[in-house]
């Protein structure tokens, strides 16, 4: 796999089960029409280990929820995290994807997915391994991907 790959999935699959787990985000939830009835909208902070994190979701619309994340945040990062290439803007390390549920939880296309990286946090990026299936009961991180980065 990827190493952009596994960011995009190891931060995506963290932000979202930490909303899931604080009762932020419901799988099963309504969805909302965009004009008539706007989705609610998110923004959290956690860790990822030592890593801090602020997180982005707007919940259900046609399926789909929309979710950007932001590692090592910059002091903007309330501001701008909404953004879709936010990038350095709202933190060192950043991705966006969006989330569908057909029939399970999935990130379509996460394959083409490229975060945005300052380069130093590469060599960090490669010793973080993916989550147990404990720590994503959502099941983001697909467990058919077996290898590290």
């Amino acid at each position: 796999m990827e190493l952009s790959t596994h960011t995009c999935l190891l931060l995506v699959s963290h932000a979202m089960n930490h909303a899931f787990k604080a009762g932020f985000f419901d799988p099963s939830g309504p969805n909302y029409h965009p004009a008539a009835n706007p989705p609610p909208e998110h923004k959290f902070r956690s860790m990822l280990g030592d890593i801090p994190v602020i997180a982005f979701f707007r919940d259900w619309s046609f399926d789909e929820v929309k979710c950007h994340v932001a590692a090592y945040p910059t002091d903007d990062a309330e501001e701008c995290i909404n953004v879709c290439n936010a990038n350095a803007r709202a933190g060192e390390i950043f991705t966006s994807v969006f989330i569908e549920r057909p029939a399970e939880l999935h990130i379509p296309g996460v394959l083409d997915e490229r975060p945005y990286v300052q380069a130093q946090h590469w060599p960090m990026l490669r010793t973080l391994r993916r989550p147990s299936k404990e720590e994503d009961p959502l099941g983001l991180y697909p467990f058919y991907l077996s290898s590290q980065p």
